[in-house]
């Protein structure tokens, strides 16, 4: 069985991320001004202020019953009107084509992530290289959310051990090109047996800094000094911008480490075996 070391995945993390932080802030830059700009279709219909009317038996004689429409109002400006289900199949539509984007983006910062940890050339025109992937990547975060509540439902851990052992399944598909089942279930095998440093790995990587963080929010509420608070608040958005690329890349160095090999694509060779800390006498 494959194993890793928490502390080393996030050292690898951290390291990978200062060596390449020029490509990291471009690639994030972008990420985050792409995002900002499909959000703004929400943003719109956010706005809508939706009244409801009926129509008169003059308008629609034939149809016996008035019926129910809406007529939108964005930002005061009097939109077509619709019915309560074009409403509804906007929203939805909206909120697919959004969530497809946010996918494929997704992809792409994994492929990034493993070229980097592979020693190959990463660009960030890697970041559109992804949306090959959206569709897969969208139906396998379905089945990852349906797992995660139905174990939460049931008794709570079922469904933490469902979140846990599925978090690879985004790298099978980007590396594998692996369909959504096979990528949520080649993450549960790949990870039998790293339960618990999967968990010291989230623990040390995402519990430990937020904790930190919250500290940092109460000391900056509490002073009476705005030029610390000011110092408090750059420290804060420092360490989010290092931790979520750092964090990403430590896992895709957990998953190189416990497939113990890459793709035919990959340059990457895996690493002399390791004592591990959580078994050490």
């Amino acid at each position: 069985m494959a194993t890793f070391k928490p502390t080393q995945a996030l050292r690898v993390g951290v390291k990978k991320f200062f060596d390449n932080i020029g490509l990291f802030i471009a690639v994030y830059g972008l990420y985050a001004i792409i995002q900002l700009v499909i959000s703004l279709p929400l943003f719109l219909l956010d706005k809508f202020d939706i009244q409801w009317f009926e129509v008169s038996d003059a308008v629609a004689p034939t149809a016996g019953v008035a019926q129910p429409t809406a007529q939108t109002m964005m930002m005061g400006i009097a939109m077509p009107k619709m019915s309560l289900i074009g409403v509804f199949v906007l929203l939805v539509v909206v909120r697919l084509i959004l969530t497809l984007i946010t996918s494929g983006l997704y992809a792409g910062l994994l492929r990034i992530n493993l070229n980097v940890i592979d020693g190959k050339p990463a660009r960030v025109g890697d970041l559109f290289s992804g949306f090959a992937h959206m569709w897969t990547m969208f139906f396998a975060s379905i089945l990852i959310v349906i797992g995660t509540m139905l174990g939460l439902i049931a008794l709570i851990i079922p469904g933490l051990l469902f979140m846990v052992r599925s978090v690879l399944y985004g790298y099978f598909i980007v590396d594998q090109r692996l369909d959504a089942y096979q990528a949520v279930k080649k993450s549960f095998y790949a990870t039998k047996g790293n339960f618990w440093r999967l968990v010291g790995f989230m623990f040390l990587g995402v519990v430990v800094p937020m904790s930190f963080s919250t500290v940092f929010a109460v000391l900056s509420r509490f002073t009476a000094a705005p030029m610390l608070e000011n110092i408090f608040s750059v420290i804060m958005i420092i360490a989010v911008f290092a931790l979520v690329p750092s964090f990403s890349l430590a896992l895709a160095y957990i998953y190189r480490k416990i497939t113990g090999a890459a793709s035919e694509q990959s340059s990457y060779q895996a690493p002399e075996p390791e004592k591990d800390e959580f078994h050490q006498a």
